[in-house]
């Protein structure tokens, strides 16, 4: 640990080419989380005005958080049970909002340990 608080925060993530592809895999799976996310909430309003481009834009949502979730289970470090758990479950509706919730938390932990800046669409390129 060092005396100067302006150092950036270092994590010992192993190998750099092996780093470098996880953290691109973290990265691009949170963005397709986040956006998912956002895209349930807005089916749910545009479900209430026209049933049809609801339907459209949570099939959109649905189809961009499973991409997510495959994408950010490359990077995170969950046993192999623990992802065929949250594979499984983003075809469960209702629930694969918690794993979307559940896993971008988990990820936006790992970015932040390995010294990146996350907000609300994720880290910035």
């Amino acid at each position: 640990m060092s005396d100067n608080p302006y150092e950036t925060p270092k994590a010992e993530l192993g190998n750099r080419a092996e780093t470098g592809t996880r953290l691109t895999h973290l990265k691009q799976g949170q963005r397709f989380i986040i956006y998912a996310f956002i895209l349930y909430f807005v089916a749910v309003i545009g479900a209430a005005l026209l049933p049809l481009v609801g339907v459209a834009i949570i099939l959109i949502a649905f189809i961009l958080g499973i991409i997510g979730v495959f994408r950010a289970m490359l990077g995170v470090d969950y046993p192999l049970l623990a992802k065929i758990v949250l594979g499984v479950l983003i075809f469960v509706p209702l629930l694969n909002i918690l794993v979307l919730l559940a896993l971008n938390s988990r990820v936006t932990q790992l970015l932040r340990d390995a010294g990146y800046t996350v907000g609300f669409f994720g880290v910035r390129d």
